[in-house]
């Protein structure tokens, strides 16, 4: 016996009689087919309800966030050990001209999380919003706010938008999920 959900089924159906999607007598043969295999049986339609994948939110806190940074490439980066913390401090901190301490980590009890948004022409951030566990990793889900279609930027200033974060250490795969988002006024 063949399951067929309720979703994939309707959209099988409204899929054959769309325009211009087979020849109609192709179109008859298949729906009557399958509305005869549903009806002698050979097919169980399961209504099933979508389940959202159970996440657990992972607290974090920001270390530091801003719009100049030394790193002028995107960066997506998870840093678990004072070494690599170190370089990449030195790396974003490389083109300041007051250089900023370096954040105290304790790793090992915890990590940090890095976006870098890469130069841009205009005040638009990058925010990192909500970290969860889902499917053994761990998801980080970010803003990259951009400018309305058409807004005049006048002169264009350079910047490198970034958001540090640390949280408690941990072994799992990192993963990155970007949300573009209209930033309407450069005030936002």
């Amino acid at each position: 016996m063949v399951v067929a959900r309720g979703r994939f089924l309707r959209w099988a159906v409204l899929s054959l009689w769309s325009e211009g999607t087979m020849y109609r007598p192709t179109m008859l043969a298949m729906t009557g087919s399958l509305l005869l295999a549903l009806l002698a049986g050979d097919i169980e339609l399961a209504l099933v309800t979508e389940v959202k994948a159970q996440e657990d939110a992972v607290p974090f806190s920001t270390l530091v966030k801003g719009y100049q940074s030394g790193i002028r490439q995107p960066e997506r980066l998870a840093i678990r050990t004072a070494e690599q913390w170190q370089h990449l401090w030195e790396q974003h901190a490389a083109s300041l001209l007051a250089k900023p301490d370096l954040p105290q980590v304790d790793f090992a009890r915890e990590m940090v999380i890095a976006i870098f948004r890469g130069e841009t022409d205009g005040p638009f951030p990058v925010e990192i919003r909500q970290i969860v566990e889902r499917h053994g990793a761990l998801v980080v889900r970010y803003y990259a706010f951009t400018p309305p279609p058409g807004l005049p930027l006048g002169v264009a200033i350079r910047l490198q938008p970034y958001h540090i974060v640390k949280l408690a250490r941990s072994s799992l795969e990192v993963f990155f999920e970007k949300e573009v988002r209209v930033q309407n006024t450069l005030q936002e």
